[in-house]
């Protein structure tokens, strides 16, 4: 199993990034666990920042890797919107934001690590149990 993972934190390492994983050409994004880290206290009072923490899963039909654990640290923005294969990815700044296009989806956001998770092909849920239909 190859466990290679690193951090981003440089649109250059952006870009090699992109470039490891083949921009993700003939891919999905599996599945998403978003956390705001704003949250509303036990006394009621709500506690507003301006950064999410997303985890995201990408499987992709080639080899080394064949899935992708990526972790958005200080996302600011997030567009989800492929549910298709992704053909491409690309790699751009926004201020002191990297913007990294996966497909039509799109994360605004300060750093990102990730890790090779092969094992994690399949049909299976790898972030929880997730029944469609129940509450």
């Amino acid at each position: 199993m190859d466990e290679r993972q690193g951090e981003v934190s440089t649109l250059e390492q952006l870009k090699a990034f992109i470039v490891l994983v083949g921009s993700f050409h003939d891919g999905i994004i599996k599945e998403m666990h978003w956390v705001n880290n704003g949250f509303i206290a036990p006394d009621l009072g709500m506690r507003l920042t301006d950064t999410a923490t997303a985890r995201v899963l990408v499987q992709r039909q080639f080899r080394n890797p064949s899935a992708v654990e990526l972790v958005f640290h200080g996302l600011k923005w997030l567009n989800l919107d492929n549910i298709g294969m992704v053909f491409e990815s690309e790699a751009s700044q926004s201020g002191k934001l990297l913007v990294f296009r996966i497909g039509a989806s799109e994360f605004h956001f300060e750093s990102m690590s990730y890790r090779f998770a092969s094992v994690w092909m399949g049909e299976a849920s790898r972030f929880g149990s997730f029944v469609p239909g129940r509450n």
